[in-house]
């Protein structure tokens, strides 16, 4: 008994899916047929109906989800059908109207081009008259440019007149026209030198002046080295005269002080040299106070100059200007000319700065505030014109800055160890022999303390500043090793100083044992915790710890060797003073004897007596 189930009629789409999964199954039923039973035919028949089904099902939902999306585009295309349908008619019509056109356009052309030729002439001729009326009117137009102060104008008429002089060539009706119009222009030359003299031009009449003189024929390599040294020396005498405002003097002076310099400088801005630091931020040290303000008055007086430089000199020569013209220089040879002006007033305006922080930064944090406002004044003359080299002179200054303040602090803790060490050595001399126990057994602790108080106060030197300086920390941290390798070995010398009293030479011999035993090894630990933060820990690793522990016991050997040798000679001296008060000299010889035994009897009993005291101190005898 078999058992068909219907085929459901979907559409075409339905039975092409049926006959795919008929035709894909047919070698799975055929196996099936043989090896499986009916039942086992009949319910895998149901589970393909069933999935018939459900994709009959998810068809007609998709038919239905889009036929609102179907009949959309079907209602566009009818209209776009309908659009081009119209348009045909349209473009028949533009095409009609530009043929029409074009014949109008070819008929006016033939018309006028008999009558082109005439016109091209006439309005040649104009022009030709235009300029010979130019020429004619030059001398006047030339007095009454002069009379009333109009030398540019003046001189771009004269520059006109003379390129078409030249193209006239040696007509003699324009002789005279051309000498009395180099008369006048000489006498405006002359006129425009003198007052280039004149120290009250301030910048910008100055390149205007030296522009016209150099359109006048003027020697330009003259001219423009006298430019520049104008230039020069008015910001170098701002440089040098500048005083800081500190904010407590009368504000009717600012203005006076701004225009002394350079005259038209005058807005400064919020941050002006007048200024202070603004109700938003802390007040800056004085020695940052002072660059800002410097900064604010010089950086762009010079940024002034270059676009000054640039726009009126190196230029693209013009139509009025010749080639030729005397002492003219090539383009690299004027961008040469500024970079050299540039880096010369750049560096003066560092010095300046690193003269004020040298003399005012109080400590490490005031350094790094002056280091980051001199590179933050200079930044823009470094995008203005990078091969003056500005922002690298100012690196290189507030890295000298940076070593020199570590010398000093360096040098001052060299100075305090020296006096610690004399301290410990010159306590008790009155006292009854006592030794001073404690301090002896903290003398290294206090050495390694006082290094650390030392580092600690030029740590922001280091990584902050050569982050700000955009350099490697690892050679100011060598620089820094070095200089506390130097204040070690100074405790070493200061231990060593001879000393007339034994005590003094023992208290030598016990900080030095001290500083063998541990107290050397101490300033390389002090050092590492101090610059590990920073990530410059692996610096201390230039303090030769176990280099040091060997100088100082060997400075140890020699002065206990010192102390057992001054302690015998005391001895000897008072056991010979006692046999001398006896009587006659065979006496006097064999006392002496006698006494050179007793005394080095009693240096052995006195080393002894010492080691034990040195080794209860909790050091080694050597």
């Amino acid at each position: 008994m078999t058992n068909r189930s219907p085929v459901p009629q979907s559409g075409v789409l339905l039975h092409t899916r049926h006959a795919d999964i008929a035709r894909n199954r047919s070698p799975p039923c055929t196996a099936a047929r043989r090896y499986k039973s009916l039942e086992e035919l009949v319910g895998q028949g149901n589970s393909m109906v069933s999935e018939i089904k459900s994709l009959d099902s998810d068809m007609q939902m998709l038919v239905y989800e889009n036929y609102s999306k179907f009949i959309s585009a079907t209602d566009t295309i009818q209209q776009m059908k309908e659009r081009v349908d119209g348009m045909a008619g349209s473009m028949r019509a533009l095409e009609d109207n530009f043929t029409y056109v074009s014949r109008a356009s070819d008929n006016v052309s033939t018309s006028f081009s008999a009558r082109r030729g005439e016109l091209e002439r006439l309005n040649a001729v104009k022009r030709n008259l235009t300029k010979l009326q130019f020429l004619l009117d030059l001398p006047a137009r030339l007095q009454r440019c002069v009379a009333a102060g109009e030398y540019s104008l003046a001189v771009r008429c004269h520059v006109r007149a003379a390129r078409l002089m030249s193209r006239l060539g040696t007509v003699s009706a324009f002789h005279g026209i051309r000498g009395e119009c180099e008369l006048i222009m000489g006498r405006l030359s002359s006129t425009l030198a003198a007052r280039l003299e004149e120290e009250s031009v301030g910048p910008d009449e100055l390149g205007v002046l030296t522009g016209l003189l150099l359109q006048l024929g003027s020697s330009e390599d003259a001219l423009l080295q006298k430019y520049l040294a104008r230039r020069r020396r008015a910001i170098a005498e701002a440089i040098s005269g500048f005083a800081p405002d500190s904010g407590d003097g009368d504000d009717e002076d600012k203005p006076e002080r701004a225009g002394e310099t350079e005259g038209e400088e005058g807005e400064e801005g919020e941050d002006g040299p007048g200024g202070g630091r603004g109700e938003a931020g802390p007040p800056l040290p004085l020695c940052a106070e002072y660059t800002r303000q410097l900064g604010a008055l010089v950086v762009p007086q010079l940024l002034q100059m270059i676009t000054a430089w640039r726009e009126l000199f190196c230029a693209q020569p013009g139509d009025g200007e010749a080639d030729g013209r005397p002492g003219a220089l090539s383009p690299e040879k004027k961008e040469a000319m500024l970079i050299d002006a540039l880096g010369e007033l750049g560096a003066s305006l560092v010095e300046a700065c690193r003269r004020a922080m040298a003399a005012e930064a109080s400590d490490s944090d005031d350094l790094l505030a002056g280091a980051a406002q001199l590179l933050e004044a200079v930044a823009p003359l470094h995008e203005a014109l990078p091969e003056a080299k500005v922002v690298p002179c100012a690196t290189r200054a507030c890295e000298g800055l940076a070593k020199r303040a570590i010398e000093d602090r360096m040098a001052a803790l060299r100075e305090e160890l020296a006096g610690a060490v004399g301290s410990l050595v010159g306590e008790g001399d009155g006292a009854a022999g006592a030794l001073p126990d404690s301090e002896l057994r903290g003398a290294g602790e206090q050495i390694a303390a006082a290094v650390g108080v030392a580092v600690e106060a030029v740590t922001p030197l280091l990584a902050p500043m050569c982050e700000l300086l955009r350099l490697r920390a690892d050679g100011v941290a060598v620089h820094l090793t070095d200089q506390l390798h130097a204040a070690v070995v100074a405790v070493l010398d200061a231990a060593s100083q001879p000393q007339t009293e034994p005590r003094a030479v023992l208290r030598s011999a016990g900080v030095c044992l001290q500083m063998a035993a541990g107290g050397a090894a101490l300033v390389p630990d002090t050092l590492r915790r101090a610059l590990a933060p920073q990530g410059l820990g692996g610096a201390a690793l230039g303090i030769d710890a176990a280099g040091l522990s060997l100088q100082f016991r060997r400075a140890a050997d020699a002065l206990l060797r010192r102390f057992v040798e001054m302690q015998a000679q005391g001895r000897r001296l008072g056991l010979g003073s006692v046999s001398g008060g006896g009587g006659g000299g065979v006496q006097t010889s064999v006392g002496g004897g006698v006494a050179q035994r007793r005394a080095s009897v009693a240096c052995r009993l006195f080393a002894r007596r010492r080691r034990g005291r040195i080794s209860s101190l909790g050091l080694q005898w050597p």
